[in-house]
């Protein structure tokens, strides 16, 4: 069974390779417009649609470039989850294997620690595009 945060990654995945998006600028607030539209669309509860670490894991993914897509950050800063998600992309490229999210989230130096769903939302966009540099 999937995360529930790797379904919505799957949904936004999905909805950010519709052809409206190629060729323009992309707001961030759309990109938390797909969010949130992905989560309702599992039917996630408002607490769960709410919590701003996949969020932002989210976020964090797109600013690494797994996407040919031209966005325009609000913010430039990498901190946090944000950052999380980029580290975890470097992860995948050089590590070329399967990981699942508790070793993706070590080998980014969080050991000890429980990822929030961040890690199910890098993990569903790298299933989508496994882009090896």
């Amino acid at each position: 069974m999937k995360a529930i945060f790797y379904e919505v990654a799957e949904l936004a995945y999905e909805k950010l390779n519709n052809q409206k998006y190629k060729n323009r600028v992309i707001l961030e607030g759309e990109l938390i417009k797909i969010w949130k539209d992905s989560c309702e669309e599992v039917e996630l509860k408002t607490s769960m649609r709410d919590k701003i670490c996949p969020k932002n894991s989210f976020l964090g993914v797109l600013k690494s470039g797994v996407l040919d897509l031209n966005i325009k950050w609000k913010k430039d800063e990498l901190k946090g989850n944000r950052l999380y998600s980029v580290e975890a992309i470097k992860v995948l490229r050089k590590e070329k294997t399967n990981l699942i999210a508790k070793e993706l989230w070590e080998k980014i130096g969080n050991k000890g620690k429980n990822h929030n769903g961040q890690m199910d939302v890098v993990l569903a966009f790298w299933d989508k595009v496994k882009k090896y540099d």
